[in-house]
């Protein structure tokens, strides 16, 4: 029977450093960061496009003044030979806009707001037969917000 002190148990060391990062990992690693990069570029992209260009484009961020027209009938209620009219803007001001009466000789301004205007007829004291005046209007300003 062999001794097992005479045969030596043979050990062997691994001269191998330890296994650097595995190409796949630092693959995959780069990969989610650079997604994640883009992913925020793009959301920040987007809310320049919102809050930025779609409202210079239409000149509400910009403060370009528009105009709006139009016309309006005024219309003579009962015997009392007086009539009013509201008119509300498509688009609404920032403040009341610059209005003007462009037809309508007999009709005054009453009330004025950014979104609407009153206009007034008296023809008690005009020999006017007609109950229905049209009114040509002119609006100018800075669009509301």
């Amino acid at each position: 029977m062999p001794d097992d002190a005479s045969n030596p148990v043979e050990v062997r060391h691994s001269t191998k450093s330890p296994s650097a990062p595995s190409i796949l990992g630092v693959g995959l690693v780069s990969g989610v960061v650079s997604g994640i990069i883009s992913g925020m570029v793009c959301a920040v992209i987007c809310l320049l496009a919102i809050f930025v260009v779609l409202p210079v484009g239409r000149g509400i961020s910009a403060g370009v003044p528009i105009t709006e027209e139009g016309t309006v009938d005024v219309n003579l209620v009962g015997n009392t030979r007086k009539g009013e009219a509201q008119v509300f803007y498509k688009q609404p001001f920032a403040s009341p806009p610059h209005l003007t009466i462009l037809e309508g000789a007999q009709c005054v301004i009453t009330e004025q707001k950014p979104d609407s205007f009153k206009v007034s007829r008296d023809a008690t004291g005009y020999n006017s037969y007609s109950n229905t005046e049209s009114v040509k209007w002119k609006a100018e300003g800075t669009p509301a917000r």
